[in-house]
């Protein structure tokens, strides 16, 4: 069997699958919403009480709360029905490919015989890929 050597390579053997695996299973005994809705409300929630924790700059609440906005969109995922391992990596796919045209725009990274693009230039090109397509 050939071991794959690249440092990516296991990045979805565990996230969000696992989530999605414990929310499958909370869900055979009735743990579960059955509209998106609710699910929607607690996602906004979770976004506030990040919010908070990045108000007061604790690291520790931060994560906390970002495991709970994942958490809850995985589960938005599994209420309509989405693969959510399948949607990251569509979402991969496409930033990769956008961030390739902006990279292209200003001629590789650094850019401008050695001086970095702006924020402002980068989204220029950003907007421009979105209009191309995926």
């Amino acid at each position: 069997t050939r071991k794959e050597s690249s440092a990516a390579s296991d990045v979805y053997k565990d996230s969000p699958a696992l989530a999605l695996k414990v929310q499958q299973k909370a869900a055979t005994v009735g743990f579960d919403w059955k509209e998106p809705e609710p699910i929607i409300d607690k996602i906004r929630e979770e976004i506030a009480e990040f919010e908070e924790a990045a108000a007061v700059a604790d690291p520790a609440a931060q994560e906390d709360e970002l495991g709970d906005i994942l958490f809850s969109v995985v589960n938005l995922a599994r209420a309509t029905g989405i693969d959510p391992d399948a949607a990251l990596r569509r979402t991969t796919a496409k930033f990769k490919k956008r961030f390739s045209y902006v990279e292209q725009g200003v001629g590789g990274f650094p850019s401008k015989e050695g001086q970095a693009a702006t924020l402002e230039e980068m989204e220029a090109l950003w907007q421009e890929a979105k209009t191309k397509g995926p």
